[in-house]
Parts: C-alpha cells; sequence; structure tokens
C-alpha cells in the first residue's frame, strides 16, 4: 500500500510550519499557549462550540442566504466526538495497525497486547502518509471556486495541489486505456488479426 522509501511531502510540512508561525505570531504577549481565543485565553469547551465549532457545523442563518452573515451547514449536528469515531475508522481503512490506532487516540491495548505490542516509526510513517492522502484526496473533490478560496488563505499550499492534479489526471488517463482494453473480448481482438477479420466458423 505505501512505497518503502516515502517521504513527508514538504509542501504539507511548510503548509503546517506557516500555520503554526502565524499563530505564534497574532498570540497575545506573554502567553503561554499556542491556541488561544483572541483574548490570549485558554479555550473552555463551552465558548469554543458555541461560538465557532457549532456555527461552522450547523451554518448561521442556513434557510436565510441572503443575509449578510449567512453560512451554510456542512453537517447539522455533528458532535466534537464523533470526529474522533471517524477518524478512528479511517486509520482502521488504511490498514493501521490497532496498537497505532490506540495510542494515536490515547487508547490502551487490552490484554497482553499492553505488554508486547508497540507503535513504531514505520507505522507512524503509515498514518502520516494515509492521512495525507485523504487530505489532498478531498481538496482536489473542492469545485474551482472553493479551491480559489482556500488558496487565497494558504497559498503554501498552491504547488501541493497542482501536483496532485496531474498525477490524477495521469492516473485517470491509464485508467481509461485500461477500460478500453477491457472491452476487447477475445474473440474479436482474435478476429481482427484474422484477413478481413473474419471469423473461423
Amino acid at each position: 500500500m505505501w512505497g518503502p522509501q516515502r517521504t513527508p511531502n514538504p509542501l504539507i510540512i511548510e503548509l503546517i510550519a506557516s500555520i503554526y508561525e502565524l499563530l505564534l505570531a497574532t498570540r497575545s504577549s506573554g502567553s503561554s499557549f499556542v491556541f488561544t481565543s483572541l483574548q490570549g485565553k485558554p479555550w473552555y469547551r463551552s465558548n469554543f462550540r458555541q461560538r465557532f465549532r457549532r456555527p461552522a457545523w450547523d451554518g448561521v442563518d442556513p434557510s436565510n442566504p441572503t443575509s449578510e452573515h449567512h453560512m451554510p451547514a456542512i453537517l447539522p449536528g455533528f458532535r466534537f466526538h464523533e470526529g474522533r469515531h471517524t477518524h478512528a475508522t479511517w486509520l482502521t481503512e488504511d490498514g493501521i495497525e490497532e496498537v497505532a490506532r490506540r495510542a494515536r487516540l490515547g487508547h490502551k491495548m487490552k490484554g497482553m497486547g499492553r505488554v508486547y505490542d508497540h507503535v513504531t516509526p514505520e507505522m507512524e510513517r503509515r498514518i502520516s502518509e494515509a492521512l495525507e492522502d485523504r487530505w489532498v484526496t478531498s481538496v482536489l473533490a473542492l469545485d474551482d471556486d472553493e479551491q480559489e478560496k482556500l488558496l487565497t488563505r494558504v497559498p503554501v499550499i498552491k504547488d501541493t495541489i497542482e501536483k496532485a492534479q496531474q498525477e490524477a489526471e495521469t492516473l485517470a488517463a491509464k485508467l481509461v486505456g485500461v477500460e478500453r482494453f477491457s472491452q476487447i473480448s477475445p474473440t474479436e481482438a482474435s478476429n481482427e488479426n484474422r484477413p478481413g477479420g473474419e471469423s473461423a466458423s
């Protein structure tokens, strides 16, 4: 599933680094936290949920598109903890070992697995690659306007998107070629090779 020599995408690393730098540059002086409120205070579950998470998922005036503050709903009613469930399910789909999945979620292995199973650097590498592939796929699924909005906010990922689009187009072209080849039946192929294309019968 994963190439043994694959290394983390440097553009993804640059993206994450730029986001952290922006957060650090805009945080309140003297604050020892990175992810804070606008006042530099730690987030509490209640105010983060009400001010940011619920409006993001449920929308703002979702039934009134002409409203100045209108923002359509993404997944109404979606809860924070369901994101952990989704994350764990993705890792299972991508073939990540149970010990690595549990460690990522902060869970312990059951029974003797707690003693004998350990997370290796190779497991961590596969997790990073699997999540990166999912992220790139989700970005490619955006329409042109959505991609443009994303690029205006995070321009550093432009090269990543363009490269992924090229790879997707190349793969699509190969798949089309395979499909066309598979539609040629052995009988049709053998007839085409005969003089005049006639059947042997």
